[in-house]
């Protein structure tokens, strides 16, 4: 049975909203103002919100940024009820992410048609996503073994060589065995590390609360990113970068690994001597991150296939990697209500802009 929440401080029209659906079969709530709404679809997690407008206590507005910022209901649907003088309010909230709105009076069949196609298309959504989640398990256990052998390989490699052989290597041989085991190790740790990461994500998807204000100004954390991955890559001269100052809803920790996982791709996957070009802006709402490289580019259809341990052109291209940055980077994103956006060009380079909403 579908739970509806109906937050509307006109008794009336509450009252005959709630009859109409109880006799579909729906699970009926209902709230007198915003603020107690707010509070009963935190607890409930109803799947539609009926919602007015204009409301006492809290407004529909900011009853829907804050159901759009909490994760356990950000995708929950949402149905503005409108009076015709609300038009301008409206539109404001439809610019929010409302799903939808019904204009007071509606009738009995725009009431039900309305939250049928919102939960038809909820459903869709639900249906896609543990689609995706099967092809994610999927694609965890086909490519785990295969990217911790290789490492484990050059480990195992050069030890046995050190072990057996070792009175007939000299110091220089050994030295260099040992960088070789060394770089599979660290490679080996850096793949747990992301595995273990990738999987607290999921973890969290549906019990995390509203992100913690950066206590980092993130200009700062962003250039201090840029001058160690340069230094990683030998390569100072190729990035070009303007911030402005913002204070960005989100944690120093999450901010930092996405980051650097979207800096180190850029790197990755781009020739030096080919320029790197980072600019951050506050952009209604919102810090803005435009990173922008001229690599090889992604096609746009490997674009939509992004996932965990999805790496593109692989029989083209040798590279190290479990394919677990970009999925890490735009689900931290996606966590903390923020947007991700790819444009890329095969040959020509990609454009990744991250959107974090700024604290207010």
């Amino acid at each position: 049975m579908y739970k509806i929440l109906i937050i509307e401080d006109d008794l009336t029209l509450r009252t005959e909203t709630s009859t109409i659906l109880k006799f579909e079969g729906y699970e009926v709530w209902e709230a007198d103002n915003g603020l107690s709404g707010l509070k009963l679809a935190i607890s409930l997690l109803p799947d539609l919100i009926l919602c007015d407008i204009m409301m006492p206590e809290m407004d529909g507005i900011q009853v829907l940024q804050e159901i759009r910022s909490t994760d356990s209901t950000r995708l929950t649907p949402f149905v503005f009820l409108s009076a015709l003088a609300e038009r301008s309010n409206l539109r404001l909230g439809m610019e929010t992410g409302a799903d939808d709105y019904l204009t007071k009076p509606f009738t009995r069949d725009e009431l039900l048609n309305a939250i049928t196609v919102k939960l038809e298309k909820s459903a869709d959504i639900s249906r896609n996503m543990e689609k995706e989640m099967k092809h994610l398990r999927e694609s965890i256990i086909s490519r785990i073994p295969h990217e911790m052998n290789t490492p484990l390989h050059g480990i195992l490699g050069f030890s046995r060589i050190i072990q057996e052989d070792a009175a007939k290597l000299d110091i220089a041989e050994i030295s260099k065995m040992s960088s070789y085991i060394t770089q599979s190790g660290e490679r080996l740790l850096k793949l747990v590390e992301r595995y273990n990461y990738f999987i607290k994500l999921l973890a969290s998807e549906n019990t995390r609360t509203k992100a913690i204000i950066s206590g980092t100004p993130p200009e700062f954390i962003m250039s201090s990113i840029l001058a160690s991955v340069t230094t990683d890559y030998n390569r100072p001269d190729d990035i070009h970068f303007s911030f402005e100052e913002g204070d960005i809803r989100i944690q120093d920790f999450e901010f930092e690994t996405m980051f650097r996982e979207l800096i180190d791709n850029a790197f990755k996957f781009s020739l030096p001597g080919s320029k790197i070009t980072v600019k951050s802006t506050n952009d209604n709402g919102y810090y803005s991150i435009v990173i922008e490289d001229h690599g090889r580019g992604i096609s746009h259809h490997n674009i939509k296939k992004i996932g965990a341990f999805q790496q593109f052109d692989r029989d083209k291209y040798e590279q190290q990697g479990s394919g677990l940055g970009l999925i890490i980077s735009k689900m931290i994103v996606e966590l903390n209500s923020g947007k991700f956006n790819i444009s890329s060009k095969q040959d020509v380079g990609t454009i990744i802009t991250v959107k974090i909403p700024i604290a207010l």
